[in-house]
């Protein structure tokens, strides 16, 4: 079984709560993204849309481990944080933290700013924080007369 084979199978199936997730399920999933090869990052990219919402959230979250140029790996966290799904889209949000904001500034379009900071309002902190944080980052990084 492929990296790739034994990831998708087992995201999803991890454990979603909280503390198993954080205990023992993301590092088994950081284990697995970890040994992806670019044939395996490469079907990753065509195949988390169809894939359980758990499924797409925890790859959300291990994506910055994958063995990946960031330049592969923004996009793919762009499109999540486009998703319908507050939780997906909040998810990618916080992981697209994780890279140089002149890197993912020009793949935010200011709906998606205005959806962010929507999604902020309505959140408890630190999840607000966390959302805020990203956006002025992006802010400072963006082309000039662009807002977020």
């Amino acid at each position: 079984m492929t990296a790739w084979q034994q990831l998708d199978d087992s995201l999803g199936r991890l454990p979603t709560d909280s503390d198993s997730w954080s205990d023992h399920g993301v590092e088994q999933a950081i284990s697995m993204v970890q040994g992806l090869t670019p044939a395996g990052f490469t079907a990753l990219q065509s195949a988390w849309r169809h894939r359980p919402l758990a499924w797409q959230v925890q790859c959300a979250q291990i994506l910055p481990w994958a063995p990946a140029p960031p330049q592969e790996i923004v996009p793919v966290l762009l499109e999540m944080a486009r998703s319908p799904d507050e939780g997906l889209t909040f998810t990618a949000a916080d992981t697209l933290r994780e890279y140089d904001p002149a890197l993912v500034a020009p793949g935010v379009t200011p709906d998606m700013g205005h959806r962010l900071r929507d999604i902020a309002r309505r959140r408890p902190s630190p999840a607000a924080m966390i959302l805020q944080r990203l956006l002025d980052d992006l802010a400072k990084n963006a082309d000039a007369g662009r807002r977020f």
